[in-house]
């Protein structure tokens, strides 16, 4: 009598542990597979994607989860808050069109990359080098107030306020 898949890994598993189970499903074809109706899942005793059949582990034999493709991913981020009117007009109006979001809200609040002090005075940099007499060239103080903002912010983000 032929053994089951699923008493076959079990075997394997006891035997070599782990690796040896997903080395056997990884090394059936997929016509094969299909017809054992072998699949990954998510495995909570596995904690991982593992073989699965019949909505079983063929690693340990836990109940398994279909993969929803959608996975819970969290991470700290660090924001700061300037008020617009902390800002000299011409870099407010450096900064318009650089949102990384909008607010869509009557509050109007906008929110930057944290780089964003640095990158707007790099880019001023590379055109006064490349054309230090241009017309459009903001004045020094804006150059001054980008580069101590630049050096100030060190979040990830930077929210403008409107007060």
């Amino acid at each position: 009598m032929k053994k089951s898949l699923r008493k076959q890994c079990e075997e394997i598993y006891e035997a070599k542990g782990v690796s040896a189970v997903f080395d056997l499903v990884n090394n059936l074809s997929k016509e094969k597979l299909a017809e054992l109706k072998v699949v990954y899942e998510n495995c909570t005793g596995c904690e991982s994607e593992s073989p699965a059949q019949n909505s079983c582990c063929l690693v340990c034999g836990q109940a398994t989860t279909k993969i929803s493709g959608i996975k819970k991913v969290s991470h700290n981020m660090s924001i700061m808050s300037i008020p617009e009117n902390a800002l000299l007009h011409g870099v407010v109006t450096l900064m318009k069109g650089h949102e990384a979001f909008k607010d869509a809200t009557d509050i109007n609040e906008r929110i930057y990359q944290g780089d964003i002090f640095e990158e707007l005075g790099g880019l001023l940099a590379e055109i006064k080098l490349k054309n230090p007499e241009s017309k459009l060239l903001p004045s020094q103080k804006v150059f001054d107030q980008l580069d101590e903002l630049a050096v100030l912010v060190d979040t990830d983000y930077l929210m403008i306020t409107q007060s």
